[in-house]
């Protein structure tokens, strides 16, 4: 969510002081639906065409984890191979 546009509307039907109130729950839906509704029609349409598509996005992401993934395995790798070289030479000394 830190990288990726987007905006969180929520209907909040709780009192400030940490009591729930059910009553309200329909109504602050309803109300954060019509404010998500007006905003829409805020925004221009050419402004959505020009925002990176999620399935781009996600692509990126897969690909950056993978690139990840790798490097991870080759420190892992790396640190075995160091350890047994470590007992290796442990036990040629005796």
């Amino acid at each position: 969510m830190n990288h990726f546009p987007c905006l969180i509307i929520r209907g909040i039907c709780d009192y400030s002081d940490s009591h729930k109130n059910k009553e309200w729950q329909g109504y602050a839906a309803m109300v954060a639906a019509a404010y998500a509704k007006d905003l829409l029609y805020r925004i221009a349409p050419n402004s959505v065409t020009a925002e990176k598509r999620i399935i781009d996005v996600l692509s990126d992401v897969q690909e950056t984890v993978h690139g990840v993934e790798k490097e991870v395995h080759k420190l892992v790798h790396k640190q075995h191979s160091q350890e047994q070289r470590a007992i290796l030479d442990w036990l040629t000394l005796v």
